[in-house]
């Protein structure tokens, strides 16, 4: 995530967002933070090694397939860790709410 959106006076003016849903979407957002990075020191991690085998170019097939499919498990673990985020974040907001979330979720992490 860029930032704590939902910190924005800007942003909460025009939301009508409340102290009670800024309060929760702060608490959802700290409660996913330690998680969220282990999992992407995990794909760092593994993204070197990919980085380095490439490089090298010398490993079996079979190796290089079982290191892609990792790094692309870390991908996948990390992705759904932010988009939970975001989904426990929307619930918080109200309808109308929600549609201004929706149009900006990829600025403000969802790719």
């Amino acid at each position: 995530m860029r930032y704590k959106w939902w910190l924005s006076a800007d942003i909460q003016k025009q939301l009508h967002l409340t102290s009670e849903q800024v309060r929760k979407i702060d608490e959802i957002y700290d409660a996913t933070l330690p998680a969220r990075r282990a999992r992407r020191r995990e794909l760092d991690a593994l993204d070197r090694q990919l980085d380095a085998l490439l490089v090298r170019g010398a490993a079996e097939d079979t190796d290089a397939e079982a290191l892609i499919t990792r790094v692309e498990d870390a991908h996948a673990r990390r992705n759904v860790a932010r988009t939970m985020m975001l989904y426990k974040m929307r619930k918080v907001l109200t309808v109308e709410q929600r549609r201004w979330f929706d149009g900006r979720s990829q600025t403000y992490g969802r790719r």
